[in-house]
């Protein structure tokens, strides 16, 4: 289907590349591009923010403990 549509449709000029002819195919192929770009960087954003909540949980718990070990010791 996306070579039929490349043969049919008219190569058109980019105002991106300079005037260049710009095919049906090479538009496609950057759309797509693009949307796999997005993804990688949306995946390594989400493994940023959960290295942070992991970071923060145990900065957390460390805490409670702590604090759970004062109390034990002043409730002795």
């Amino acid at each position: 289907m996306c070579c039929d549509l490349n043969e049919m449709l008219p190569s058109f000029l980019s105002n991106e590349h300079g005037g260049e002819s710009t095919t049906f195919k090479c538009v496609l192929w950057n759309n797509c591009q693009e949307a796999i770009e997005g993804t990688y960087k949306l995946g390594e954003e989400m493994r940023r923010i959960q290295n942070v909540w992991t970071r923060r949980s145990s900065l957390s718990n460390r805490v409670l403990l702590a604090i759970y070990g004062l109390l034990e010791s002043f409730l002795s």
